[in-house]
């Protein structure tokens, strides 16, 4: 198994084409979970506080389930 750089996994929330606009560059990594919902992979909390001052308009979880409990209310 090969080792990764990356320390942090968020669970996005925001539009498709908010989503598909970011350019996550080489400190991070757009994947689709399991689920099928969006996520991304970063390298620090600095690079996470970067991407995330750069796209106001995503909203960045720290757990998963925030979709169950956002489809449930």
């Amino acid at each position: 198994m090969e080792a990764v750089p990356f320390e942090l996994i968020r669970w996005l929330e925001g539009s498709e084409n908010e989503i598909s606009a970011v350019c996550w560059g080489n400190s991070a990594k757009f994947l689709h979970t399991r689920t099928g919902g969006p996520a991304v992979l970063v390298t620090s909390d600095w690079h996470l506080g970067y991407v995330k001052d750069k796209n106001p308009a995503i909203r960045f979880h720290e757990r998963a389930d925030w979709m169950r409990q956002a489809s449930a209310a």
